[in-house]
């Protein structure tokens, strides 16, 4: 069967749980070598200690997938836009990020907040439809089995993919592009949209460790979304989230300003929000949200073909 190392005879036995792929940034938190790659941030806890990233788990893109064969090709194109050579579509996207920063509205923060949080958002979506259809101790066992398979099959194909580009994060191309010139942007807890030099901008989310494209949380959305689809037999959704002013886990006892209230009424609209919510929180360009979205609605349609085959036994 697909993927099954007890059928097939193959196995990830004898491969290190530490990174064995030999990657290395070429750049580092202190200096920019090439413009077009991922750049290690420097992180501060908030309390005067920094730490600086290393890309975490390049390995996770070499682990065996449940649902899929491999090796498979890579499947998203070339970020072009993410390439200094190609200037003026550089210059755009970044311009794209610095744009959403500064016109950033309560609703998309708090949306870019809640699918940072993959059990609030992908776990608790999930929750909520198991306890809408009703399911029994035994469909929800599935459910849950899907989903979370759905997620990590996916995530092998994404890790491999940004390893394999490599790719640059806004906050260094921002950077790259405008030095210490002022641009307009959110300015950080509590500040708003402020004039500040390009040097000291930062993204709304925190910054994850690991190359930009394609997103993972696009692929991971679309991949729950995707199964969940297809084993509910339904797009419906209607899943709703009230918001109390001044919960912000970033801006807290400022934003929201007020109660509101999140809503999705698709599985559709779920993940579409999701990919979004990257491009909002200023951690990915827009351009990768589309390839990670394919791949994971790609794999959850696989996850659930694997899921069936074990229910009818037919494996």
């Amino acid at each position: 069967d697909e993927g099954n190392p007890l059928l097939t005879g193959r196995s990830d036995v004898g491969r290190p749980y530490w990174d064995h792929t030999g990657y290395a940034p070429v750049n580092t938190p202190y200096e920019v070598v090439d413009a077009g790659r991922w750049q290690p941030a420097i992180l501060d806890n908030g309390y005067g200690i920094f730490r600086t990233q290393q890309f975490i788990t390049p390995q996770y893109g070499e682990v065996l997938p449940f649902s899929l064969r491999k090796p498979l090709p890579i499947l998203s194109p070339p970020p072009i836009a993410s390439d200094p050579a190609n200037a003026a579509l550089y210059q755009q996207q970044a311009d794209a990020v610095l744009a959403a920063s500064a016109n950033l509205t309560d609703e998309q923060k708090m949306i870019a907040e809640l699918f940072d949080d993959k059990i609030a958002s992908l776990g608790m979506s999930a929750l909520f439809q198991s306890v809408v259809q009703g399911m029994s101790v035994e469909e929800f066992v599935h459910y849950d089995f899907l989903t979370n398979l759905a997620a990590f099959d996916t995530g092998i194909v994404i890790w491999r993919e940004k390893r394999h580009y490599d790719a640059v994060r806004p906050f260094t191309a921002i950077r790259h592009l405008y030095g210490d010139d002022l641009v307009t942007a959110w300015g950080g807890p509590g500040q708003g949209t402020t004039l500040m030099p390009a040097s000291q901008w930062r993204s709304y989310l925190p910054v994850a460790d690991h190359p930009e494209y394609p997103s993972a949380s696009a692929a991971f959305c679309a991949a729950h979304a995707e199964s969940s689809r297809l084993f509910l037999g339904t797009d419906d959704l209607n899943w709703s989230l009230d918001v109390d002013a001044g919960s912000s886990r970033i801006e807290p006892g400022i934003t929201p300003a007020s109660n509101l209230t999140i809503s999705f009424a698709t599985w559709t609209e779920f993940e579409t929000v999701c990919g979004m919510s990257r491009f909002w929180g200023g951690v990915h360009f827009e351009a990768a949200i589309a390839p990670g979205r394919a791949i994971g609605t790609a794999i959850g349609a696989r996850a659930h073909a694997y899921l069936q085959r074990r229910i009818l036994g037919t494996p």
